[in-house]
């Protein structure tokens, strides 16, 4: 249920409320999301809580999972990830979306560039700005190196124009992004990611379909800093764009 808005609820609820029995019951499973309507309807701090009842499990309680599987997740959550993915606890959101970073921490002069390991192009495709994350993986360590943020309206031609320049012989090259890459544009007659295999690479790592934003986040705290203390994400003194993210987006109010 956390991937539906408190007005999708609404309506089901509406309709539930028209039969009789136990067809005018709604079961909901979920895994809580911050303090949303779900905790506004359904958290412990709710009076008169007579209408309804809510049973919790944590993910421990599964007795069909393997042994080492809590303990897997354990060191890829932060704190509060785990808190409320694995014990389905509702645990308030911190006051920034990306409340593991810490510059003095993941901001490290030695996430520089090394031209002897492969490099990864994360992709953004907004037109303006278009926008590259250049990462390299080092024994488990996710390295941002640099950025390409390009805000001339050119969008990904730019980019690639800008990523050639500043690395014309890349070991290996392989892209990730966005899904929407996928889509072909009417003017041009192809897709983002067909300018990228034909210009630089042919090696794209692209899903045809999103992944949850809440798994996104959580996946990238996790990196920044585990609930066992690992940090495995660094990066560059010159990403300032997204040091600047990292610091200042807020979560969606819904």
């Amino acid at each position: 249920a956390r991937d539906m808005s408190a007005k999708a609820f609404a309506v089901v609820q509406g309709r539930a409320g028209r039969q009789r029995g136990i067809q005018s019951t709604i079961f909901i499973t979920t895994t809580p999301n911050g303090l949303n309507w779900i905790y506004d309807r359904f958290g412990p701090d709710r009076p008169n809580q007579t209408d309804y009842a809510i049973f919790r499990a944590k993910t421990t309680d599964n007795p069909t999972l393997p042994d080492d599987y809590a303990a897997s997740l354990e060191d890829s959550y932060d704190s509060r990830a785990v808190k409320q993915e694995l014990l389905g606890e509702f645990v308030a959101s911190s006051e920034t979306l990306y409340h593991a970073w810490d510059r003095k921490v993941h901001i490290r002069e030695a996430a520089a560039y090394k031209p002897e390991l492969p490099l990864i192009v994360a992709l953004d495709f907004n037109v303006s700005p278009c926008v590259a994350a250049l990462v390299q993986e080092r024994r488990g360590t996710t390295v941002v190196v640099d950025e390409i943020w390009n805000d001339d309206g050119d969008g990904t031609v730019g980019v690639i124009d800008r990523f050639l320049a500043k690395y014309p012989n890349p070991v290996d090259v392989q892209v990730y992004g966005d899904p929407a890459g996928h889509a072909r544009d009417t003017r041009s007659g192809t897709t983002d990611y067909e300018m990228w295999r034909e210009r630089v690479t042919r090696r794209i790592r692209v899903p045809r379909k999103t992944y949850p934003i809440v798994d996104r986040i959580n996946s990238v705290n996790g990196r920044l800093r585990s609930h066992t203390g690992k940090i495995r994400l660094l990066v560059s003194p010159l990403c300032k764009h997204l040091v600047a993210d990292f610091e200042q987006v807020l979560p969606h109010k819904d």
